[in-house]
């Protein structure tokens, strides 16, 4: 009614109740809010500010990224939700392990056949003749072209210049093998440089008393792979790889501006692989060949003897690089249970972690359809009679009174009160929800079951024939709403040996619940005495209990 008039109330004690209109103005007057600070883990706190901000829909939060904390401001509504976002966000990343082999195979030929002339030897000069032998080696000084039709007793002078002869011929192979490895999360960057960082000038500065400077910038040489790892649920990697090789060129300049030149193959890619399955990436070869000729001018065109004033001067280079990459998946990327994934969070306008009444009632058909429908047709229609929506938030909740039951925690039987066992952060199943072993349960008074029950055959089995009528006494030591928490812990146990199995039941104004028992007793003195010797020992709850066969089906 108050929802339905625009109208809100808040409890101020037993006898008081504060009815305000539903509108922001009067929430935030009348509304409790609650301050809390959660310690993160994994996720980065500008990214959880970001989502808390987005889905509460709160400007009340802050945070710290020295203690690595946000701090949240709200109504215990908000503060729940913001609870949940951050445990099914705040998760481990994935690792990879990056196997790396790089194998270059270089080739270089050179030969060098001919002879080389220096041309800086040449010299030519005229002068005056002298009767003596002129001791000096030096030559006479260089007359004008004028002089050249008077000659009378003149002396031409010329030097022959110096040559080398060139029989060269070298073959050289060379082999570089690296195999790096490097460890990097799913969504980060990894980068592997294989070769060497080369100074290259880049400026040149003249000050005004006329002194030099140069700057010099380092350039990476060699093979650089830049690779971002992404890891699914299934250990499936998806790579973006950029390869890149390069090799110093030539100098374009000159000696004194040296301008040279980087050689450089590249490639870039995006795939899937599986775990542990090799990438290979090739073809990146490098061919060049250098033909150089070195003659005397119009004596090295003379046809057959102008080999004999040439020099000829041939280099071959190849380069073929093969690589190969092979992801190895160290830690998956687990994915939380439903109970973590999917929360009820209210309407648009109202926060709620309350569970509508159309999700009880597909829960409560299904329920019928797997267990009560099919053998019971009876107990089926008791079950639709009793069916009752929901009066408060299932998870927020925490019933005292014996048809109430505490998610992952057992409920008392009839007539008992119980203390709610606490829950882990995560909403995880606690540690001391640990029954009693089958080896216990041999060494106990006689009247408990101590061979332990085959699994079910199937979800529409009878599940009254898992607890037979001859024994009427179990412990219950805990209760699920969710089937799949549930049956992860009943597998845990029967794997450690245990006699435990499960029952479904619906809990009027609560909902269905999966309850776990262990033992099957004839008396509830043999039921009790097992019961106490769990309660004794610090990893058992203290509200574990004795429950009566009929109430396990239906109580």
């Amino acid at each position: 009614m108050l929802k339905t008039s625009g109208l809100a109330a808040k409890v101020v004690d037993p006898t008081t109740m504060v009815i305000y209109p539903n509108v922001e103005a009067k929430l935030r007057e009348y509304q409790d809010l609650k301050i809390r600070t959660f310690y993160l883990n994994y996720l980065d706190v500008k990214k959880a500010v970001a989502l808390l901000a987005k889905i509460v829909k709160t400007r009340d939060i802050i945070g710290n990224e020295k203690l690595h904390a946000i701090t949240v401001r709200g109504t215990r509504e908000q503060i729940e939700i913001a609870s949940r976002l951050i445990e099914a966000n705040d998760r481990p990343p994935a690792e990879t392990l990056l196997n790396v082999e790089v194998l270059e195979v270089s080739r270089r030929k050179e030969r060098q056949l001919g002879i080389e002339f220096n041309p800086s030897s040449i010299t030519f000069g005229l002068g005056e003749a002298s009767k003596e032998i002129n001791a000096e080696t030096s030559f006479a000084s260089t007359a004008s072209v004028y002089a050249l039709d008077h000659l009378t007793s003149k002396e031409v002078l010329l030097s022959i210049p110096t040559a080398t002869l060139n029989l060269l011929r070298k073959d050289t192979d060379t082999k570089v093998l690296a195999n790096p490895q490097i460890r990097a999360k799913s969504g980060e960057k990894a980068r592997i440089h294989i070769g060497e960082r080369v100074p290259l000038r880049v400026n040149r500065r003249i000050d005004t008393t006329g002194a030099v400077t140069n700057d010099y910038e380092y350039q990476d040489i060699g093979v650089k792979l830049d690779v971002q790892p992404v890891i699914n649920s299934q250990n499936e990697v998806t790579l973006k790889l950029n390869v890149e090789v390069s090799a110093l060129g030539p100098n374009l300049g000159t000696v004194d501006e040296p301008q040279y030149s980087i050689r450089t193959r590249k490639a870039t890619s995006v795939l899937a692989v599986r775990d542990g399955e090799p990438v290979i990436i090739g073809g990146l070869i490098s061919d060049e060949e250098r033909n150089t000729v070195r003659k005397v001018p119009f004596l090295g065109d003379i046809p057959v003897l102008g080999h004999l004033f040439t020099n000829l001067d041939t280099t071959k280079i190849k380069t073929d690089i093969l690589m190969t990459i092979t992801p190895i998946v160290l830690r998956g990327q687990r994915v939380p249970g439903k109970d973590v994934r999917e929360i009820w969070s209210g309407q648009s306008k109202e926060f709620s972690t309350r569970e509508p009444y159309e999700s009880v009632a597909e829960r409560k058909m299904e329920y019928l359809d797997n267990f009560a429908g099919k053998k019971d047709a009876r107990k089926a229609r008791v079950v639709k009679e009793n069916v009752v929506p929901p009066s408060r938030d299932n998870t927020l909740s925490s019933p005292l009174k014996a048809d109430k039951d505490a998610e992952g925690s057992p409920n008392p039987g009839p007539g008992k009160d119980t203390q709610v066992v606490p829950r882990s952060a995560n909403n995880q199943d606690s540690e001391f929800e640990r029954p009693m072993k089958m080896d216990q349960l041999d060494k106990t008074p006689p009247g408990p079951s101590a061979k332990a029950t085959p699994p079910e055959a199937g979800a529409r089995a009878d599940i009254t024939s898992l607890w037979p009528k001859m024994l009427g006494y179990s412990i219950h030591v805990g209760s699920y709403q969710e089937e799949s928490r549930a049956e992860r812990r009943l597998n845990e146990l029967k794997k450690e040996n245990y006699d435990v199995f499960m029952i479904p039941a619906h809990v009027p104004g609560k909902g269905f619940y999966y309850r776990l028992f262990v033992g099957k007793f004839k008396d509830k003195e043999s039921a009790q005495m097992v019961c106490d010797t769990l309660k004794a020992k610090d990893e058992f709850p203290r509200d574990i209990h004795v429950v009566k066969r009929n109430w396990a089906f239906g109580g």
